[in-house]
């Protein structure tokens, strides 16, 4: 008796027929949706177990795993019509840390424009007693350390820095700019009491 009928011997005996019946059907329905392929594998390979009329030959069982798989990798693999399982997988894992590649490059290049205008920003509000002409031919004056702005300049001060502490993932970053707004709101209180 070979491992495979072995296994499927204990199954009958031991594992209830509800039981066999859930898992075939939770196999049925198996898609990577978040998961990594690893995990996605793992899964597909124990629950594949309770179905094997599902994964007879190993075509089938490629075609069933890479139905599951994430859009993402599925429209990659898809065209090339690998024969195997095993091929199947090794494409997925590929194609998963292509994607994972890319994802840290861009988050990179997010982070790096969001630096950018941060020192830009910075750059401009150095001379704080400057007078700037806006749109409509409007003039605003900066305001000078210890001075009350009006409501509609506290509320975009609030608004950038708030938009600016969602953006950044840096907790230094943060910090700082909690720091910058307490500061702020201090001078601000100073002038009012």
């Amino acid at each position: 008796m070979d491992w495979a009928r072995f296994k499927v011997i204990l199954r009958e005996k031991y594992v209830p027929r509800a039981l066999q019946n859930a898992k075939c059907a939770e196999f049925e329905h198996l898609k990577q949706t978040g998961k990594p392929i690893a995990e996605y594998e793992a899964a597909f390979t124990n629950l594949a177990e309770y179905a094997p009329h599902l994964v007879a030959t190993d075509e089938m069982r490629a075609r069933r795993f890479e139905d599951g798989l994430r859009y993402e990798i599925k429209r990659v693999i898809r065209p090339l019509v690998l024969p195997t399982y095993a091929d199947v997988l090794d494409r997925a894992i590929i194609v998963e840390q292509d994607e994972m590649e890319k994802r840290k490059y861009f988050d990179s290049k997010k982070r790096q424009n969001f630096n950018n205008e941060g020192a830009e920003w910075t750059e401009k509000t150095k001379n704080q007693n400057s007078i700037g002409k806006l749109k409509g031919g409007k003039y605003r004056r900066e305001i000078k350390e210890g001075e009350m702005p009006d409501q509609e300049g506290i509320a975009k001060v609030t608004k950038a820095i708030g938009v600016a502490m969602g953006i950044t993932k840096d907790r230094d970053k943060r910090l700082h700019l909690c720091q910058a707004m307490q500061r702020m709101m201090k001078s601000w209180l100073q002038v009012i009491y």
